[in-house]
């Protein structure tokens, strides 16, 4: 019998695990039930976050021994040595010498096995327009519990400390971006084309509300086309002058009062974006003449309860419960809780979009939620994943980056 154990190690803190690859090699899945090749394919994921950073620093160490080469002269021999593209070895490189000079953190999680590379290469974006020193602060901020959060939640998390200790920086690069809008075409394969436009988040996301809001009154029993033909066939009516229809589309953007009244810089959050700086919101706010909503947060930034009572207590639940939630209700979907199903059969209500619906109905799942927005997944494996929605404001940091 294999020891699956010793290959997977779900503690908040593993040692880094003593492996013998061949004996994890020699495993053979088809012999394995399911919870064992679920463990496998965690294993080897592991062994693969290992690994990547063994190449990395072989890579980095490639390039510190050549210091006379040209600068072109190090990636064009990776790409030749290992059969990539001149463009693919040159990431590879900086990204090397990123973790291992900017962000140790980052690159000891993933040489243990606790960060996957995706999400190192994640942290490793978000910081690269900071300096050395404060890219060591977001490290501080963000461990030792980055290992643990989604890809989307580690986004945010990483571009919140950005933000935190960047303010100024981050309003620059703001304005400097929105500087560079644009469109673009990409021609494809079959006759069709891409059809791409680079804007500000608020405008991309009102854009696609609105087209997803006509696409959805255009939907009948009688209606041929798919939910994605739909929206390609409005976003194109709407461009062409075909589609008068009106629709209003809400945008949410949360953020502190004392930021929205000029008081502090704190950043805030544009739904199904991510945080913004300060001055963004503020532009949003008075710009855009948009209606805001008050709600009553706790010491933590979760939401507690809505300060408005525009709506209907149903409606008024719902929107609460969004804005609390903000994503689908399962651990690793993104999807955000505007477009999601309100499901109230189970104690606290939460959103859930279609797919992750289906799941909660199956035998293979068991769904409870607890008061403070937490949902639990049981598997019928016995494993339980966790969603916890992350505040919606985020409290006042402290003077320095906690160690």
């Amino acid at each position: 019998m294999i020891d699956y154990d010793k290959f997977l190690d779900l503690g908040p803190d593993p040692e880094p695990p003593d492996w013998d690859i061949n004996e994890l090699l020699d495993i053979e899945a088809d012999a394995c039930n399911a919870t064992e090749s679920l463990q496998l394919a965690c294993a080897i994921s592991q062994v693969q976050s290992m690994l990547e950073a063994a190449r990395l620093r072989a890579l980095n160490r490639f390039a510190e021994q050549r210091p006379d080469d040209p600068a072109a002269g190090v990636p064009d021999t990776v790409a030749c040595e290992t059969k990539t593209t001149i463009a693919k070895a040159g990431r590879d490189l900086a990204l090397a010498h990123a973790l291992i000079h900017r962000l140790p953190g980052t690159m000891a999680a993933l040489a243990e096995g606790r960060l996957d590379p995706a999400r190192a290469a994640q942290i490793e974006r978000a910081t690269a327009v900071l300096s050395p020193e404060k890219a060591s602060e977001v490290e501080k901020w963000i461990y030792p519990d980055a290992p643990e959060k989604t890809p989307r939640q580690l986004y945010d998390a990483v571009r919140w400390a950005v933000l935190k200790l960047d303010p100024d920086g981050a309003e620059e690069r703001c304005r400097a971006r929105k500087t560079e809008r644009r469109t673009a075409v990409k021609h494809r394969e079959d006759g069709m084309s891409w059809f791409h436009a680079f804007l500000p988040a608020e405008d991309v996301l009102a854009m696609d509300h609105r087209v997803d809001a006509i696409a959805r009154e255009l939907r009948g029993a009688d209606e041929p086309r798919t939910m994605n033909q739909l929206r390609a066939d409005v976003l194109r009516d709407l461009v062409l002058g075909k589609n008068a229809n009106t629709v209003t589309t809400t945008v949410y953007v949360t953020m502190n009062a004392t930021t929205l009244l000029g008081l502090d810089n704190l950043p805030g959050e544009l739904r199904g974006y991510g945080p913004l700086p300060a001055e963004r919101l503020r532009e949003l706010a008075f710009d855009l003449k948009a209606t805001w909503s008050g709600v009553l947060v706790d010491d933590h930034g979760y939401a507690k309860k809505l300060a408005t009572k525009r709506y209907r207590p149903s409606l008024r639940l719902k929107e609460f419960v969004n804005l609390r939630d903000r994503y689908c209700s399962y651990t690793a979907c993104n999807r955000v809780a505007e477009k999601c199903d309100f499901e109230h059969r189970i104690p606290h209500g939460g959103p859930f979009c279609r797919r992750h619906l289906i799941c909660k109905q199956s035998p293979y799942w068991h769904v409870t939620k607890n008061n403070q927005g937490q949902t639990f997944w049981t598997s019928d494996l016995g494993r339980t994943y966790t969603t916890t929605p992350d505040p919606i404001t985020n409290p006042t940091p402290p003077k320095s980056p906690p160690c």
